[in-house]
């Protein structure tokens, strides 16, 4: 027992060592006096992130807390490295031979080697076209879908400023440090943006896939990861996110990962599922805070667990690894602190309590609505995922004749236990909170829920159809045909149903660019964020483009004005020419 905690404390210091060390190479790179000169450019951008950035502080810290900061990694770092090596027992050859990640890497490659080839033929089958199916759908969207306004922001805003506009500027939310950082790589390869923020997630979303998958199967029937999987991988959002480059797949694979490291930890597997649990925290909460979420709901149900079976050495080592992960969070998180500040990323406008009225009265139909759609169905999965939860919510409070089918359908309690906290949890948490986040922010939520399903439809099948396993492969590729198809077809149309965005208006963004308008003024959100993205990627210098607050001094070279917004005071027409109109807009140039 003692050599496990060892294990785990070795794993903290490890990764403690390659945050610290990470950081303390980029205050290196990046003297005192170039990041002056990047904290002015965050200055510069206070005016067109309005409304949705209103922060009126300043960017920046002062260079005795740049000169503090490098010391106090400096130490942390030698010390974690000290750490390591004191508990390390063999020469200093084989100390820095265990650094190497190569070790950990072949054995998970090995583990799920195993699984894949004790898969029955029938289900290889099913999955070989399954996984085929999913990579032409998601390549045929990757190259037909646009960069979305989001993305495009994060090229003009983080990624073109380098490591330090990442890892120092958090205007906005829409700052998902680490996936920007799995970004930057591709924006010294290619020079169409588009494939800089779209291929890092379209490659994670293919790989993870296959990962989650096998490792499902390793503890769990076919029918009940299947179903989940599948149901995951074509719905609506993960159809969506798998090629937009947002973070939010990334920490559902982060949540999913973590959540099967805690299932083999309970069944007593290698601590190296320890260091499975630890980075896959990490790597969620840097990417987006809401990683918090999933997080409490997998701790709380560990240290129920863990207690239940009065596993004080398990606890300790949850201990140990949520110490570690908070430091490293927190050390991560240590750039952006200092440069933009507490406020903005802990009490910026997206996360604001609501009015304890308003929020009771709108949650009904507020979750209804969101939690179908995470499921990729508004109406219908809201009530299969009630059916689900309610179903194992039975078999949890009623352990009698719960354990006794779960045991016999070849299930664990524990299984199904981490699945509901997963599911529910959050749900909890939103209600403490009094927040109203988009659908979005709970789309890692969307792994747990169709594992809910799978299990409660697994449990009904075993019963009905007392293991006739050819069933089960007809209900896959039945599954399969209708909600694949029918989410495919659900995430065409919305492409297609944003009216703005017809087959014209590329072109007309770049009519608007080579009138060489520097100034102008625009009231639609779309021609604004798409306008400014197609400047910004052409190099166009010194451009103005204002969208919520008009300047009649300014003299603007040409006008775009949305058709349903009201008068702007003080506009005079007089002086430009209707240059093109439609249903949605009117676009005037200057005489």
């Amino acid at each position: 027992m003692l050599r496990g905690n060892f294990q785990v404390l070795k794993y903290g210091l490890g990764v403690t060592a390659l945050v610290s060390g990470f950081l303390l190479l980029a205050f290196l790179l990046w003297p005192y006096v170039e990041l002056q000169l990047l904290f002015r450019q965050f200055e510069a951008e206070k005016d067109w992130l309005l409304p949705w950035n209103s922060f009126t502080g300043r960017y920046g810290f002062s260079k005795a807390a740049y000169v503090a900061v490098k010391v106090d990694l400096a130490i942390i770092l030698l010390s974690s490295l000290l750490g390591l090596y004191k508990l390390h027992h063999g020469t200093a050859r084989q100390f820095l031979h265990s650094l190497s990640p190569v070790k950990p890497i072949a054995f998970f490659w090995q583990k799920l080697k195993q699984t894949w080839q004790c898969l029955p033929l029938p289900e290889k089958w099913i999955v070989g076209i399954t996984g085929l199916t999913l990579l032409v759908v998601r390549t045929y969207f990757l190259f037909t879908m646009r960069i979305g306004q989001d993305e495009a922001a994060t090229y003009m805003l983080f990624l073109t400023k380098g490591p330090p506009g990442i890892i120092f500027y958090y205007p906005l939310p829409n700052n998902h440090i680490f996936y920007n950082l799995l970004c930057l790589p591709l924006h010294y390869l290619f020079s169409d943006p588009y494939w800089v923020v779209q291929l890092p997630v379209y490659f994670i979303s293919i790989i993870s896939t296959v990962v989650i998958y096998l490792a499902l199967r390793s503890f769990l029937p076919f029918a009940a990861v299947y179903l989940a999987v599948s149901g995951f991988s074509f719905s609506y959002m993960a159809l969506f996110y798998s090629v937009h480059g947002r973070g939010y797949f990334l920490v559902a694979v982060c949540s999913a990962l973590a959540a099967i490291a805690l299932i083999k930890i309970l069944e007593r597997k290698e601590d190296i599922y320890w260091l499975v649990f630890l980075v896959c925290t990490i790597a969620g909460f840097y990417t987006v805070p809401v990683f918090l979420y999933p997080f409490v709901a997998m701790l709380l149900f560990a240290i129920k667990v863990f207690v239940h079976e009065n596993d004080r050495y398990s606890l300790g080592r949850l201990a140990l690894v949520t110490f570690f992960a908070g430091f490293a969070t927190i050390l991560l998180y240590l750039p952006v602190l200092m440069g933009s500040g507490f406020k903005l990323l802990f009490f910026n406008d997206y996360v604001s309590r609501m009015p304890m009225t308003a929020f009771f009265q709108n949650l009904p139909g507020k979750m209804a609505h969101m939690q179908g759609a995470i499921l990729g169905q508004e109406t219908v999965g809201f009530y299969l995922w009630l059916l689900a939860i309610a179903g194992i919510t039975f078999l949890l409070v009623f352990p009698h004749p719960g354990e006794k089918i779960i045991r016999k359908a070849g299930l664990h309690t524990s299984e199904l236990f981490l699945v509901w906290c997963g599911s529910v949890l959050p749900w909890v948490m939103l209600v403490l909170q009094r927040v109203s986040p988009p659908e979005r922010v709970f789309f890692f939520k969307s792994f747990f829920d169709f594992l809910a399903i799978g299990l409660a439809v697994y449990l009904a099948g075993f019963y009905l159809l007392k293991r006739r396993k050819q069933f089960w492969y007809g209900i896959a590729g039945g599954w399969l045909l209708l909600f694949g198809a029918y989410e495919v077809t659900k995430q065409v149309r919305a492409e297609r149903s944003i009216a703005v965005l017809d087959e014209r208006f590329d072109d007309r963004l770049q009519a608007i660019r080579q009138t060489n308008a520097r100034k102008i003024f625009a009231t639609d959100i779309y021609y604004s964020g798409y306008l400014r993205y197609e400047y910004f990627k052409h190099g166009v210098p010194h451009f103005i483009i204002d969208e919520h607050r008009f300047e009649p001094t300014r003299n603007y070279d040409l006008l775009i004005l949305n058709r349903r917004r009201d008068s702007i005071p003080g506009l005079n027409l007089s002086a430009y020419n209707l240059w093109f109109q439609d249903s949605i807009v009117k676009i005037y140039l200057r005489k």
